[in-house]
C-alpha cells in the first residue's frame, strides 16, 4: 500500500535466516554448490544450536553473504510481482478488514471469489458509502461464465532434518 512500516522486520529476519541456511547448511547455492559451511554444536534433544564455528575463509564468507543477498532479492522481486498482480484483491480485503476487523475463512473465500469493485464504477457511487461485504456466491449473483479465481496456496513448512 506504498507505506513503509516496521511490521515486516521479523519476516525479513526469518527470510534471511532461511536463506543463510539454504546456502550454508543445505548446499543450495549456485556459486558454492552442494557443500556445508560452519561447524555447529547443537543440543540435539532440544533441537537448538548452541554455537557455530567458522571453517571457511573470508572470501567464502563474502560469497555466502552474496548468495544470501541474491536469494533474498530474488524472493523480494517475486513477492513484489505477486503483490502488484493482486493489489485490487488486497485493497478489497483491506477495506473489508477496516470495516469488520476480522474475517472468517468462509468470508475470506467469498471475498477471494468476488471480483474487486471496478474503480471507474466506484467513482459513480457515493464516496462516503462504507465498503460492503462480499456478496454470497449462491449462484444467483455469480456470473456463470466467469472462471474461478485461483486461491492462494498455503502449505506448511517442511520440518528441518534431525541433527546427527
Amino acid at each position: 500500500f506504498d507505506e513503509i512500516t516496521t511490521g515486516a522486520g521479523s519476516d525479513i529476519q526469518q527470510a534471511t535466516n532461511i536463506a543463510r541456511q539454504m546456502v550454508t547448511r543445505y548446499g543450495m547455492s549456485e556459486k558454492l554448490g552442494p557443500r556445508t559451511f560452519g561447524k555447529r554444536e547443537e543440543m540435539v534433544f532440544l533441537g537448538r544450536e548452541i554455537s557455530e564455528r567458522r571453517d571457511y575463509s573470508d572470501k567464502i564468507a563474502e560469497t555466502i553473504d552474496s548468495e544470501v543477498h541474491r536469494i533474498i532479492e530474488t524472493a523480494h522481486e517475486s513477492a513484489n510481482v505477486v503483490i502488484s498482480e493482486r493489489m485490487p484483491k488486497l485493497e478489497q480485503l483491506a477495506e473489508y478488514l477496516i470495516e469488520n476487523e476480522t474475517i472468517e475463512i468462509d468470508e475470506l473465500e467469498r471475498l477471494w471469489d468476488t471480483p474487486p469493485p471496478d474503480k471507474a464504477n466506484a467513482a459513480d457511487t457515493d464516496p462516503d458509502a462504507a465498503p460492503s461485504s462480499p456478496a454470497p456466491q449462491n449462484g444467483a449473483n455469480a456470473s456463470e461464465d466467469a472462471a474461478p479465481r485461483p486461491r492462494p496456496k498455503i502449505t506448511p513448512a517442511a520440518p528441518e532434518p534431525a541433527g546427527d
